[in-house]
């Protein structure tokens, strides 16, 4: 079912020198859904120039991407998301050649298989402790297992004790309050230590939150894993 009377705007958008930016969305700030539930599925204005694309941005008023709206770009290495605050699903699935991306302290969410086909991912940063992150393993897939490397715990700094996992995920991790004293609380950190120990993914710390929200050194020699403070 389609409206008669609807008006599809599509986004503005350039590639210059194998740079991707979507320039206006119209007053929304929010780009179009292209998943296959959308009715625009298959409609990407930029999708004969997918291989074109080595390096993706935004416009300072693209608040919201869509569903699908930058995946499949195989050949992009580099996102900058700018003012970006919510990430729908399947965004940057299929860029088979990014090999890190940073979400930054403003985005609230990201949707479900973000990441998912994207074998070449090494790094995942989160700078927001609270963003929402869709919990399906494949928003943020497992690529490779290097099971030689030693346990995060040897380091005194990351907080999961597996094997190296491709992704690393780098966000927030969680400490103990008053140690010397007894403990009077504990925090997981951010949700992105969260998924990573959901899911079985290396984790590396950028810093460190208290269970009041307070950002304390990241060298406490203390880990909280599944809420055991271990004294290193």
């Amino acid at each position: 079912y389609s409206d008669p009377f609807e008006v599809i705007v599509y986004e503005d958008y350039e590639i210059n020198n194998g740079t991707f930016t979507i320039t206006n969305t119209g007053d929304s700030g929010k780009t179009n859904d292209y998943d296959s539930d959308s009715r625009l599925y298959g409609l990407r204005p930029w999708k004969n120039n997918l291989t074109d694309v080595k390096a993706v941005t935004f416009a300072d008023s693209i608040t919201e991407l869509g569903n699908n709206i930058c995946a499949d770009m195989s050949n992009a290495t580099k996102v900058a998301l700018k003012n970006v605050g919510i990430i729908g699903d399947e965004v940057f699935s299929g860029c088979s050649s990014l090999k890190n991306i940073t979400f930054p302290f403003g985005v609230d969410s990201i949707g479900k298989n973000v990441l998912n086909n994207t074998p070449a991912l090494l790094e995942v940063v989160f700078e927001n402790p609270n963003t929402t992150i869709n919990s399906s393993r494949n928003t943020i897939p497992a690529n490779t297992t290097d099971n030689d490397s030693p346990v995060a715990t040897e380091e005194k700094k990351d907080l999961v004790a597996n094997a190296h996992t491709y992704p690393v995920i780098y966000g927030y991790k969680g400490i103990a309050l008053d140690a010397k004293n007894g403990l009077t609380g504990t925090s997981s950190g951010s949700t992105a230590y969260t998924y990573a120990v959901s899911n079985g993914l290396g984790f590396s710390p950028i810093g460190a939150i208290d269970s009041y929200g307070y950002e304390r050194p990241i060298e406490w020699d203390y880990i909280i894993n599944d809420g055991t403070v271990t004294n290193l």
